[in-house]
């Protein structure tokens, strides 16, 4: 006997498809949503991921600026890893706690790239990242937040503009002193063209900005003899500057600032590994997993040498064949001229099996200790 289907089963057919569709539909809305809005939450950290290692720096963001010399710098590693910041006037080395890490670090007036750097010595992994970073003494941050008020009456009168211009000159001492932290306001880059008043400059990533100037753009040299003002004229192809009122999130703007630096970066690096040979002024170091790279650490009358767990500074002296130590400090051709260096007590453990392998393969046995 055939089965007849009953007049209504196509349209409950149909109702039954249209609800399946439009869940569909608003489910992917909704996954869609929610990961814009993830990433415009997670945009304002800093994030580097490894096997093991999750380096994210909370502050400071990208392109801050800062009206404070003593900078805060914290994050968290995903577990416990022995931390160095460099950029600052001291390279720092801590250890986390609960795989954070908080340092407080002493800018010099102008641009600085802080370089973040996580070392996992029980397993030889590493991970860093560099964030620019501009401070500016206390007048200079507040006019920052000033200025870009001038840029919302820039049509108005000029009665108006000119009362802006006294209330910049006359704020108070105690509004001047206080200090502030603007983020991802500023691009740090080389000039590659001066065109009129407008100015491009190529950022370290290779990006291209735009930089317009107006009357309210403030220009400023700083070299080893402190700052100067300039004018826009004073700038010329090649030049790095920072540029105040345009982020590495723009492609153009208008600039509160333009903060030229004559003196070079001075750029430091950081590495561990396990001590090969000891001289009276000088370690070599096998890396921790790839033991065939080396590494020449210098230590000079200013090298400080730490050891975990110990008050007391030690010194070079100290340091055995075998310890796991972090150092700090300039490049120097083949090696490095140590600004401080760490040193871990034990032995270097190796990296560990990976888990759900049921038998045993080259790329899954633990590195042995050299």
């Amino acid at each position: 006997m055939d089965t007849q289907s009953s007049p209504g089963s196509p349209k409950l057919l149909t109702l039954i498809i249209g609800i399946v569709i439009g869940l569909l539909i608003a489910g992917g809305i909704f996954l869609v949503k929610s990961a814009l809005e993830s990433k415009d939450k997670e945009s304002a950290k800093t994030t580097v991921e490894t096997q093991g290692i999750i380096l994210s720096v909370d502050q400071p963001t990208d392109g801050a600026i800062t009206s404070d010399k003593n900078l805060t710098v914290s994050g968290s590693t995903g577990k416990d890893t022995t931390v160095v910041v460099t950029g600052g006037t001291k390279d720092e080395i801590v250890q986390t706690q609960g795989g954070k890490f908080t340092v407080k670090i002493e800018l010099a007036e102008g641009e600085s790239e802080i370089g973040v750097y996580a070392f996992d010595t029980d397993s030889g992994e590493s991970a860093q990242t560099i964030i620019d970073a501009l401070y500016l003494k206390d007048e200079l941050a507040l006019a920052t937040t000033l200025v870009a008020e001038a840029s919302t009456t820039a049509e108005t009168s000029q009665e108006k503009i000119e009362k802006l211009k006294e209330k910049i000159s006359t704020t108070s001492s105690d509004l001047k002193k206080s200090s502030a932290v603007f983020k991802k306001t500023h691009v740090w880059g080389t000039i590659k063209t001066i065109a009129d008043e407008v100015v491009t400059i190529e950022t370290n990533q290779g990006s291209l900005k735009t930089v317009f100037t107006d009357d309210f753009t403030k220009f400023f040299s700083i070299d080893t003899g402190g700052r100067s003002s300039i004018k826009l004229a004073d700038l010329k192809v090649g030049d790095k500057v920072s540029v105040v009122g345009v982020s590495k999130d723009d492609s153009n703007g208008v600039a509160k600032f333009i903060v030229r630096k004559n003196s070079p970066l001075i750029k430091r690096h950081a590495v561990a590994g396990k001590v090969k040979t000891v001289s009276t002024n000088s370690l070599t170091l096998t890396h921790l997993v790839q033991t065939d790279r080396e590494f020449i650490v210098n230590a000079g009358s200013d090298t400080t040498v730490k050891i975990k767990g110990a008050d007391e500074t030690a010194t070079i002296k100290d340091i055995k064949t075998g310890d796991v130590v972090v150092a700090v400090g300039v490049p120097d051709k083949n090696a490095i001229a140590a600004t401080k260096i760490f040193v871990i007590p034990g032995q270097f453990k190796g990296t560990a099996p990976k888990e759900g392998t049921s038998s045993a393969s080259p790329s899954a046995t633990p590195s042995s200790s050299q």
